[in-house]
């Protein structure tokens, strides 16, 4: 915002980042929940080893959790005045 970002593009940058690692994390943790799921069979009630309805109920609930997680703050950042951001605070001077 200081160096002339307009709060759209400050959100976006910090959601594309965010989404980006989201998204390594979630491949990363279903092919850790493909691998384990064959190790945890007998705890797997009603439901196979490999369902894709819950495979992807528990994809899409982590998704919109961390992409929610990461627009609340980038929002809340983004409406910051940037001078206020850039003065130093008064308790710290003294």
């Amino acid at each position: 915002m200081a160096l002339g970002a307009r709060p759209a593009q400050l959100i976006r940058a910090v959601f594309g980042s965010a989404a980006r690692s989201l998204a390594v994390g979630l491949a990363l943790g279903m092919a850790g929940a493909f691998a384990a799921s064959s190790l945890l069979r007998q705890y797997l009630f009603g439901i196979s080893r490999l369902d894709a309805v819950t495979y992807a109920a528990v994809l899409g609930t982590l998704a919109l959790a961390g992409l929610a997680a990461t627009y609340l703050p980038a929002r809340r950042a983004a409406a910051v005045d940037p001078i206020e951001s850039l003065r130093p605070d008064r308790a710290s001077a003294k």
